[in-house]
């Protein structure tokens, strides 16, 4: 998740690191979850106690966090902050690129590549 916020405020520095990561968290769940739903479920349960995680899909998982993050204030998206389809290449580009965020990558509960993080980054405008 750090290492797909850093190239959001390398390309716009005013965007603070918790804001980038909490505008990316719907979607990065979308991506994770069917691999990590049982510790999803421990991490998230406090926060989504009604969501019946039973019988969510990753789609009700994300939306359940984003209207969470909505409910605590945090209602902007990566349009919001100036960003646009036209970022989405030098986003994906920087998230590979970047040194050491190679090695974050890796560390992913799922295979991790430029169209994953594209679509990430695309979810989350």
């Amino acid at each position: 998740m750090h290492a797909l916020e850093l190239p959001l405020s390398g390309l716009k520095p005013e965007t603070t690191h918790g804001q980038g990561l909490a505008l990316l968290l719907p979607s990065i769940i979308r991506h994770i979850y069917d691999a990590k739903k049982e510790t999803l479920f421990h991490v998230l349960r406090p926060l989504l106690g009604e969501l019946d995680f039973a019988r969510a899909s990753a789609d009700d998982v994300a939306g359940a966090v984003k209207k969470w993050l909505v409910g605590v204030g945090i209602v902007e998206t990566l349009k919001d902050l100036g960003f646009g389809e036209e970022h989405l290449d030098d986003l994906t580009r920087l998230a590979f690129e970047t040194p050491g965020l190679k090695g974050l990558l890796q560390l992913a509960p799922v295979d991790v590549d430029p169209d994953v993080v594209r679509a990430i980054y695309e979810e989350s405008l």
